[in-house]
């Protein structure tokens, strides 16, 4: 029990980094899985519980589309879906997961090229 135990808060800790990534704070993302549990709830319906929480999509401000600048305050673009959300102007941590990692791999991309010109 203590390894499962372990390994499950070892993966709330992993989905909360990664909704931390581009969305909320590791703070945020606490007060909006607790706002789904009940009280007493099991460590499962806690992690279960992290797949529901979503924020609103900084890139786009949770318009979906893509933003290129702003115009007296309100979001233009050319209206194409939002790369950092799919379009749905929500992430969840899965979407924190998948960014990190494609911004990782186009720094690491970018410097070689740059190395190596």
């Amino acid at each position: 029990m203590t390894t499962n135990l372990t390994k499950m808060r070892r993966e709330y800790s992993e989905r909360r980094a990664h909704a931390a990534y581009d969305n909320a704070t590791s703070t945020a993302f606490d007060a909006a899985v607790r706002a789904i549990v009940a009280e007493g709830a099991t460590p499962e319906q806690w992690l279960a519980a992290t797949d529901a929480v979503r924020f609103p999509c900084r890139r786009c401000v949770g318009t979906g589309s893509f933003i290129t600048g702003t115009l007296n305050g309100v979001p233009t673009g050319p209206g194409g879906p939002c790369f950092r959300c799919q379009g749905r102007g929500m992430q969840g941590w899965e979407d924190g997961r998948r960014n990190a990692y494609h911004d990782k791999q186009s720094f690491t991309r970018a410097a070689y090229s740059m190395m190596h010109e």
